[in-house]
This record gives structure tokens, C-alpha cells and sequence, in this order.
């Protein structure tokens, strides 16, 4: 049998060996070396020695030597050196170094044989001498040194990155929050790539690390998800209070989604369940708010006999029908009103709003002559300019909303003309400003 053997190239049926080959086969074991190894872990290379054993040098030599016909074995694993050292025992002794804990990995020789040193936490140094070549043991070891070093800082650096980013969601540094969990992530996953070049065993010596972190990274996203969730809440609430129903709308929807990531990452101490609720209910009044606005303008409008206060709700009223129509233009319908309906409901707003200005506009020419008999010269102009303020506010909506009204309008404009004549002649005055 060879002195070292590459598993992965050769039969591995040396790792259920107890005997040696041939007639007079000697015991190296009392167990076989697979029954020292974990499930899901791989063996890469067996070494063997008859007499040297292992040592462990620390304040003093100890070494571990086979008795009689037994064997010492070195196994490089996917994760860790297994020293196996035969004896007369019931049990084989058995020696292991996980990888994570090496510092570092040498060999030397002799004209008789190689030693393998591994050096490691606390300055424990581990030799095993053999009558082979243990190069290649070394290479694949120092290999596996290194992957694990990386993955180990790797998972340091991410579980920073995680109590970095819940200190930021607390704080209120959303985005820092947000680019710490991105990273964190991807040092996780760089770190798992590091392990699986090694092997199962590999991965499942740090499962239950990759596991706290990335309950960690779970906990600290879904707190984000939830502040992000309640800032986008009350954008909505604000944006409503504004009258900006599509920005109110689009800040609810950024909400929802925002307080189901939360959920779905598993934050059970803020009352999400409540959030959504609240979110779903006053969606449904918002997909109502603009509709009804218009309808309270124009219900304002319609209970004052006021022509001035009358034009001005008409006014709000109409701008209030006109956002309605065009607040889904182009998209899914999500607030409430047929738009065929509603146009028709704008051009009939418009023609309120008409017959308001005109009522606005004789009230003003009245007054004018009222007080150009009384000798207010000043006040006649300033309410004739007030009327044609009015017939020119009526005449623009008429010919962009309600073309059939545009004559009537003609008429109060050739009124307010002849009134400016007349006062003109009237008085002395060179420049009207009309």
C-alpha cells in the first residue's frame, strides 16, 4: 500500500481497510478510518507511518506512536486533519485539527522519509512523518487553509456589515441600512463559494454561522422594510392632505409592498397585520377623495347666491372634475368616476362656471355705474376692470369646454365695452387701464 494515496484518483477502498494486503496481512486499526469521518465529510489524501505515530509539540513533545503491527494514519479532509493512531486498544486514538484553526502548513525531508507540520491556534504544532511524498498533502492543505481564512473573514465582515445595518435602520439612515444588508449578502455568498471549492463537510462546519447571519440579515431587512413601510405611510397621508391623490396613491401601493417584505421576513413585534389594514382602508376612501372633492366644490358653489364666491367654487370645482378625469390617463383605473361621465360632468361644470363669470361680470358693471353716477370715478373703473376680468375668464373657458356658450359670452364682452366707452366720455381721464 502506498505511503500516500490521493482518494480522489485512486479506490478509496483504503478507508474501510483494517488489515494490510497479502498472507500474512498485519492489523492497522481496530476501526476503519470512515467510521472517524462525518457523513457529508470527504477524504482527500491518506498518509500512513509504521512506528513515528504523530507528535503534538506544545510546552513539550507528546508523541503517539501505533503499538505492534498497527499503523498511524493522517487524513486531509475536506474541513479538517483526522490523525488516526492504531494500538491494542478497543478504540484507535484519534486527533483532529479543523483547517479553520491553522495558522500554517510546511513540510521537510529527509533522505528517508517527509514530514508534515501544521501549525496551530495557541502554537500547537502538529507533526507526521512518512516514508512518502507529503508535498502534495501540504499543497491541498495549505489550499484548504486558505479558502478557509477567507470564508472566516468573509462571515466576520458580514456579521459587522448585519449590526452595522441594524444601527442604521434605528438611526433612520435607510439607504446606509439598505447597501450594508446588499453587502453583507455578498460576502455570505463569497464566503459559502470559498467553502464549497472544499467540499460538503466544508459548508456544514459553518452552517450554523451562515444561519445566525443570515437570520440576522433577515431580522435587519424586514425592520428596514417596516420603516421604509411607515415613511412611505405617511407620504401618502401628506400627499392626500395636499390634494396630490396619484402621489398619495403610489406612496399607499410603496407601503403595502413594503409592510408584506417586513411580514414576509418574519417581524413579529410591530403590528404589521394593523399597518396593512389601515393601508387597504383608506386607499379605498382615497380612490373616492377626488371625486368627492369635486362634488363638495360644486355643491359650495351651487349654495351661494354670491355671483364673486359663486365663480370662484366654480372655479375649484371644475379643476377638481378636470384632475379626476386625467388622474389615471394611460393606466389602470384607480380611482373611482367613469371618465366618459365625468367629461360630461366637466363640460357641464364649465357652463356653471360661465353663467357664474357673466353674473359676476353684470354684477361688477352694475356697481360701475352705481358709483361712476355717485362721482367715484376710481371705484367705477376698478369694478369695470373686475367685470371684464370676469367676461375674459368666461370666454377662455368657453372656447376650450363649452363652445355653445361663446355667444353669450360675445354679448357681455360688447357690453363691457360699451360701459368703458362711456365712462371714458365721461370723464377726463386720459388712460383708462382698460
Amino acid at each position: 500500500m502506498d505511503r500516500v494515496i490521493d482518494v480522489t484518483a485512486t479506490d478509496d477502498a483504503v478507508l474501510d481497510r483494517t488489515e494490510s494486503d497479502g498472507v500474512l496481512g498485519r492489523s492497522l486499526l481496530c476501526l476503519p478510518l470512515s467510521t472517524h469521518l462525518r457523513d457529508a465529510e470527504q477524504a482527500r489524501y491518506v498518509a500512513w507511518n509504521k512506528k513515528r505515530g504523530v507528535t503534538c509539540i506544545h510546552s513539550g513533545p507528546d508523541t503517539y506512536a501505533p503499538s505492534g503491527s498497527y499503523r498511524a494514519f493522517a487524513i486531509a479532509t475536506d474541513s479538517r486533519m483526522v490523525f488516526v493512531v492504531g494500538g491494542d486498544a478497543e478504540d484507535d486514538r484519534v486527533f483532529t485539527l479543523p483547517y479553520r484553526e491553522v495558522l500554517t502548513v510546511e513540510t521537510s525531508a529527509n533522505f528517508l522519509s517527509s514530514t508534515l507540520e501544521l501549525v496551530a491556534d495557541g502554537q500547537q504544532r502538529w507533526q507526521f512523518a512518512c516514508r512518502g511524498d507529503l508535498d502534495p498533502v501540504a499543497r491541498y492543505v495549505d489550499e484548504a487553509v486558505q479558502c478557509w481564512t477567507r470564508a472566516e473573514t468573509l462571515f466576520d465582515r458580514a456579521d459587522n456589515r448585519v449590526s452595522s445595518a441594524h444601527d442604521a435602520v434605528e438611526d433612520g439612515r435607510l439607504d446606509a441600512a439598505r447597501e450594508a444588508l446588499d453587502a453583507a449578502e455578498t460576502e455570505v455568498a463569497d464566503a459559502r463559494d470559498h467553502l464549497d471549492e472544499l467540499g460538503p463537510d466544508a459548508v456544514a462546519r459553518r452552517t450554523a454561522v451562515v444561519d445566525d447571519i443570515e437570520h440576522g440579515m433577515a431580522e435587519a431587512r424586514g425592520r428596514l422594510a417596516a420603516t421604509r413601510g411607515a415613511r412611505a405611510h405617511e407620504t401618502a397621508r401628506s400627499a392626500w392632505d395636499r390634494s396630490e391623490y396619484a402621489r398619495a396613491y403610489d406612496a399607499y401601493e410603496r407601503a403595502r409592498e413594503a409592510y408584506r417584505r417586513a411580514r414576509a421576513h418574519g417581524v413579529t413585534d410591530l403590528p404589521l397585520e394593523e399597518r396593512l389594514a389601515a393601508v387597504d382602508e383608506e386607499c379605498d376612501r382615497l380612490a373616492s377623495a377626488p371625486l368627492d372633492a369635486a362634488r363638495e366644490a360644486a355643491d359650495a358653489a351651487r349654495e351661494t347666491d354670491d355671483p364673486q364666491i359663486a365663480s370662484e367654487r366654480w372655479e375649484t370645482a371644475l379643476e377638481r372634475y378636470q384632475d379626476a378625469v386625467t388622474l389615471d390617463w394611460g393606466r389602470q383605473r384607480r380611482f373611482e368616476g367613469d371618465p366618459e361621465q365625468l367629461r360630461d360632468t366637466v363640460a357641464d361644470t364649465a357652463t356653471a362656471l360661465i353663467g357664474a363669470r357673466r353674473a359676476a361680470a353684470q354684477d361688477r358693471l352694475n356697481t360701475s355705474d352705481w358709483l361712476a353716477k355717485s362721482g367715484d370715478e376710481d371705484g367705477a373703473w376698478a369694478a369695470l376692470r373686475e367685470a371684464r376680468e370676469h367676461v375674459e375668464r368666461a370666454d377662455e373657458v368657453a372656447a376650450e369646454l363649452a363652445p355653445d356658450r361663446r355667444e353669450f359670452v360675445t354679448e357681455d364682452m360688447a357690453a363691457v365695452a360699451e360701459r368703458t366707452a362711456r365712462l371714458d366720455a365721461e370723464t377726463s381721464r386720459p388712460d383708462t387701464g382698460v
